[in-house]
């Protein structure tokens, strides 16, 4: 296990429904921004940004590199934001492109080489 492996923290909008968002106007502009244009995503209470996600994903990855071989074949497990962050993180791809691709079905698997 590694607590770098843990989902995004949403903060304010942990366990909240859309229906209990619609509430909060900061709210509901943080769940359209989280989703829609994670650019200008600003976390609500003890949230997490994107950026925070980038950096540990991206801490993770140079760990990885280091330990193993590039012949090592690792398996990671995660939610969603989770690997979608370590795919940002391994193709350093913008932030404005974090949902781009859409979200990989339940126990998909996304294959890199880094």
């Amino acid at each position: 296990t590694d607590e770098r492996l843990r989902e995004v923290c949403l903060g304010a909008l942990e366990g909240q429904s859309p229906a209990d968002s619609k509430k909060d106007p900061a709210l509901i502009e943080a769940r359209t921004n989280f989703f829609e244009h994670p650019e200008l995503y600003v976390p609500q209470g003890n949230g997490e940004s994107f950026e925070e996600l980038h950096e540990r994903c991206k801490s993770f990855l140079a760990d990885i590199k280091k330990r193993y071989d590039d012949k090592s074949v690792i398996l990671v497990s995660g939610h969603g934001a989770l690997c979608k962050g370590i795919v940002r993180a391994a193709k350093n791809l913008p932030v404005e492109d974090f949902w781009k691709s859409g979200l990989q079905d339940n126990c998909g698997l996304v294959e890199l080489e880094i």
